[in-house]
């Protein structure tokens, strides 16, 4: 039975801004449009958003959760999911209030050294700003403050937190196996906390459906081979958060479909999706910083810098393989193969070295930009392995592009715009090598 919690008095209003800001840029998207996929994302955003406000209204459990929880599986309860850091710091910035929930985390206790992509989560839940769920899942999964910033709200609203744990770093087959158990103790625990027999049939319909997201990007990614880059930058990190919050759920099929489609016309336009044309290709290491995703548009508008390959991100390996007649087993293939984590629990040299390498080359990068977040505690060990193998192996230079991905007191927009304009001279001067050598035309 779902246990009985003292009321704590929210306030909402940051939360009810924060919808408003997005509602009035899909109102700007419509007025002024780009592409259709855009105004699909931010409705798609807005109504994510107005689900979590109108639970109690519509009579649905409000569950919230860490990164790489397996969303699908709430999906098939019917309950409201929500990715604790993506809301939160969502708020945050979009109020344009990330000092006052990041000073509201530091007086509890949390020191700036914890990942700011984070800290908002204990700090609206500080503030009483954050939405009350009834319950948080917690997943404890390469990103230790994923984990525990999700931990540390169900402490200040006083709600239960179950801790899903995934194993890694032995046999990837008793890892599955590990895994497949945890998840069928979840479903165990949510038939008792929302007093509901588990729809297994729900689950498989969800599976199929995130089947035929992971064939669509599978497509997308070979047709973002072709030259010039048929995306703009925007588009990876839309594509990650849609697939985050929503995965397997129609509006997320259609979502991609309609991406697929636009990218589609371009390549057989052999036209890029700006005006602004191409004249350097990138690799985009681990997150953009959160508060500036006009870097992104400057780098294309400005210098026709765009990004072909993601590998924390956008990059979908062949052997996520989803068989909705096996429900669990794919969520497993998928929860240890998908996008940030694979490359955050495997060895460098057995995913992420070799994946970055397989993208220099197939999507013909002239650099790479490494967002090095100063307060991640995983990425920053991988840097010099992957900045190193790059240059000796597909001879490209990498820029690590010191920054906090949600804070923008370490590093100014017009701080990491010097700084790029400067590695252009460097992505240019070894272009111009691999020319003499023969190995681009």
């Amino acid at each position: 039975m779902k246990p009985k919690i003292k009321d704590i008095e929210i306030n909402l209003e940051d939360f009810n801004a924060m919808i408003a800001s997005l509602e009035s840029i899909l109102a700007h998207r419509r007025k002024r449009p780009t592409t259709k996929s855009a105004e699909l994302f931010y409705e798609h955003q807005i109504n994510y958003y107005k689900d979590i406000r109108d639970t109690k209204k519509n009579g649905k459990l409000f569950v919230l959760h860490s990164a790489f929880a397996p969303v699908e599986i709430l999906y098939a309860f019917d309950v409201v999911p929500a990715h604790a850091s993506f809301l939160v710091g969502a708020i945050a910035q979009l109020t344009k209030k990330q000092g006052e929930y990041m000073d509201a985390s530091s007086r509890f206790g949390y020191p700036w050294e914890v990942c700011q992509g984070h800290r908002p989560v204990v700090g609206g839940a500080l503030l009483k700003k954050a939405p009350k769920p009834d319950l948080c899942i917690s997943v404890q999964i390469g990103c230790t403050n994923a984990a525990s910033s999700t931990m540390g709200l169900a402490r200040a609203y006083n709600i239960p937190i179950y801790y899903l744990d995934m194993s890694y770093g032995g046999k990837r087959e008793v890892d599955f196996a590990y895994y497949i158990e945890n998840l069928k103790e979840l479903i165990t625990f949510l038939e008792g906390f929302t007093g509901k027999k588990f729809d297994w049939n729900k689950l498989r319909e969800i599976v199929d459906i995130e089947r035929q997201i992971a064939e669509i990007n599978l497509e997308i990614m070979e047709m973002r081979k072709t030259i010039p880059s048929p995306v703009r930058h925007r588009g990876f990190t839309q594509q990650y958060s849609v697939d985050m919050f929503t995965p397997g759920t129609p509006e997320a099929l259609n979502f991609f479909k309609c991406v697929r489609e636009e990218i589609r016309e371009n390549v057989e336009k052999g036209v890029g999706p700006i005006e602004t044309p191409e004249r350097y290709r990138i690799l985009s290491i681990l997150m953009p910083p959160n508060f500036s995703h006009k870097l992104l548009d400057w780098m294309e508008e400005e210098h026709g810098i765009f990004s072909v390959g993601e590998p924390h991100m956008a990059y979908w390996p062949p052997n996520i393989k989803l068989d909705p007649d096996h429900p669990l087993e794919s969520l497993a293939n998928k929860y240890y193969n998908r996008p940030m984590v694979a490359q955050l629990i495997c060895p460098a040299q057995a995913c992420l070295i070799p994946d970055t390498i397989q993208l220099a080359r197939d999507y013909n990068a002239d650099g790479a930009i490494f967002y090095a977040n100063v307060t991640c505690h995983t990425s920053p060990v991988l840097i010099r392995s992957v900045k190193d193998t790059l240059l000796e192996t597909a001879g490209i230079p990498t820029l690590v592009l010191d920054m906090d991905v949600a804070d923008p007191n370490y590093t100014s927009q017009e701080e990491m715009q010097e700084r790029i304009e400067t590695f252009m001279e460097i992505m240019e001067s070894y272009k111009e090598k691999r020319r003499r050598e023969g190995k681009i035309s």
